[in-house]
């Protein structure tokens, strides 16, 4: 019934029974912080238990105070595992579906029988929902949380609305629950560092202090949040487009929209196909406030937040937000990063780009920062994802776990279309390769042909350009001036623009152990490449020799000998035995 082993709800169990214990009853900070302290249950005796105890409760009141949005824990207490008198009532007969009309909690009279099983199954529920139910199930359980509250609506009953035949879909006008978008963003990025905090607990040696935002960090300013809204917002609007038999918005929806508001599905339509893993935020996080000492189940997926150990010019502190943003899209960039090239170190070559690249065994993230070639002003980052390993090929090859992305100055994600039809996934041609003799693009690119792929860095980094279609990635543009027939440097006829490099980076991904396993296979490839050149380097001198006095190797301490032979004009000089004489 529910997705727990038989000690987590042995452990969940205890835990609301101190919850609800009347001599235990008094809660100390929140709801949050008291189900970790009771749900650390394990000890080998009675003053190391407390000792435990104590230590989840000092980390979860930093996790409140300092990482989530205040009072939190209390708004998921109230939304998610209160019990309110419909619950009872469905409860008794047979009709507990984890939904309730109503808003009063139960009281002292309603504490019967019924009401404390509802009550407990309530809370099971609400475990379940918030971390073992699926994305979708914890994706509903951030709006809720971040729901904005009709006191009116939910005291009073809502008048029937007279049919409209003009109006489409009637029972989803005017929806009753809707949420900040900013809201929600903030919420997961949040989730997200709580998560962090909480797994960088579990080790002695880990800094648990990096994964608190400082306090100076604005999120309601901050440029990859705005863009991951902005995203959010525009999905809303195209699904109502979509969804709206006449192509239009009624003036009410296009009104929330202008304030920032979204619905579910909205809400879930969004995440499936941009941001698939910002869900489990809240999950991970919960999992480690009810089991902090029980790993992660291996058959449920985890958001990591990426952790790096070198500068990068897009990431200036830990707890970037853009690094969140790449936790959501996909499971591999999660986890610890390395720098494989930055041109602000390595300098804008080619060849060391393609020198990090080759040989490197594991999924590469490329980030670049470019600005039109007729506006340095307008700039845009974008960039590719894929998890097959590099090498020189005059053919596209790789599989279909890759996209494309633009993080600036918009959230956009483009993942293959048909698998099955379509493989041009990457491409790597350098024209020492072919010298020049293939006729094809020379560089690095993505999407697209061999003769003009979507993505394109030319091999002299002079002459790259990003399109907004191919038959291999969804449609939509990478480049800020991308997605208009009349934007600097596009061409309506190649429907490309072309940009000039202003940073460009490739971190390898996947965690600490695919990156060390993918830099080993690197170090063997470069070994490989060493040893065959010093191969070619060394000679035999005895086989050598051989060619040499067999003729097979020419040389010219003799040549002139052979060229003297046969000539009509040379003779002896009987003076000097070893000189010719020529006729004048």
């Amino acid at each position: 019934l529910y997705p727990f082993g038989d000690d987590e709800l042995w452990r969940l169990y205890m835990a609301y029974s101190e919850l609800h214990d009347g001599s235990t009853s008094k809660r100390r900070v929140s709801f949050l912080s008291d189900v970790a302290m009771r749900c650390t249950v394990k000890a080998p005796s009675k003053e190391l238990l407390q000792q435990e105890q104590e230590e989840r409760l000092l980390l979860t009141q930093v996790v409140e105070r300092k990482i989530l949005p205040p009072e939190f824990g209390n708004t998921l207490e109230q939304r998610v595992f209160s019990l309110k008198v419909q619950d009872a009532y469905n409860y008794e007969n047979g009709e507990s579906d984890g939904c309730s009309n109503s808003n009063r909690p139960p009281t002292d009279d309603d504490d019967d029988e019924y009401t404390r099983m509802a009550r407990l199954e309530k809370f099971f529920d609400g475990a379940a929902r918030v971390g073992r139910k699926g994305s979708r199930m914890s994706l509903g359980v951030i709006f809720e949380c971040c729901r904005i509250k009709d006191e009116q609506k939910e005291q009073s009953p809502q008048p029937q609305q007279e049919y409209n035949p003009m109006s489409y879909n009637q029972q989803q006008s005017r929806p009753q629950q809707q949420a900040y978008a900013k809201d929600i963003i903030i919420l997961a990025y949040r989730l997200a560092l709580a998560a962090a905090f909480f797994e960088s607990a579990r080790s002695e040696h880990e800094d648990m202090g990096r994964f608190v935002p400082q306090p100076e960090l604005e999120l309601d300013k901050d440029e990859y949040l705005e863009a991951m809204i902005f995203s959010l917002l525009q999905s809303a609007r195209l699904r109502k487009i979509r969804d709206s038999p006449y192509g239009t918005i009624e003036t009410w929806e296009e009104d929330a929209l202008t304030q920032g508001l979204i619905t579910q599905m909205d809400l879930f339509e969004w995440s499936e196909t941009m941001a698939p893993l910002l869900p489990l935020s809240l999950s991970t996080m919960m999992h480690h406030v009810f089991f902090p000492d029980v790993s992660y189940p291996p058959s449920r997926t985890i958001l990591q937040y990426p952790t790096y150990n070198q500068e990068s010019v897009y990431v200036q502190h830990t707890t970037s937000p853009l690094l969140f943003v790449f936790a959501s899209l996909s499971k591999s960039l999660g986890g610890t990063w390395h720098r494989l090239y930055t041109s602000a170190s390595d300098g804008m070559s080619f060849n060391r780009l393609q020198n990090a690249l080759l040989g490197y065994g594991g999924p590469t993230l490329i980030l670049i920062q470019a600005v039109t070639t007729t506006s340095k002003k307008k700039k845009s980052i974008f960039g590719a994802y894929t998890s097959s390993a590099w090498k020189e090929s005059k053919e596209f090859y790789g599989t279909s776990d890759c996209f494309l992305f633009q993080l600036l100055p918009e959230l956009h994600v483009y993942r293959p279309k048909n698998a099955s039809h379509n493989t041009n996934f990457m491409y790597c041609n350098s024209e020492a390769r072919s010298r020049g003799y293939d006729q094809q693009a020379h560089g690095i690119g993505f999407g697209g042909s061999v003769h003009q792929p979507r993505l394109f860095l030319e091999e002299s980094l002079d002459h790259c350009y990003a399109g907004s279609g191919d038959l291999t990635f969804d449609h939509g543009p990478l480049f800020v001036d991308a997605s208009s027939d009349d934007a600097d440097g596009l061409s309506s006829t190649t429907n490309k623009c072309h940009f000039e490099l202003d940073q460009l980076e490739v971190w390898g991904v996947g965690g600490e152990d695919v990156v060390r396993e993918a830099l080993g296979d690197r170090q063997k490839a470069r070994a490989i490449q060493d040893a065959n050149l010093q191969k070619a380097r060394k000679v035999d001198k005895a086989a050598f020799l051989d060619d040499f006095r067999s003729g097979l190797i020419e040389s010219k301490a003799f040549k002139h000998r052979g060229e003297m032979r046969g000539r009509a004009d040379a003779c002896i000089d009987d003076d000097h035995k070893n000189s010719y004489v020529y006729e004048k």
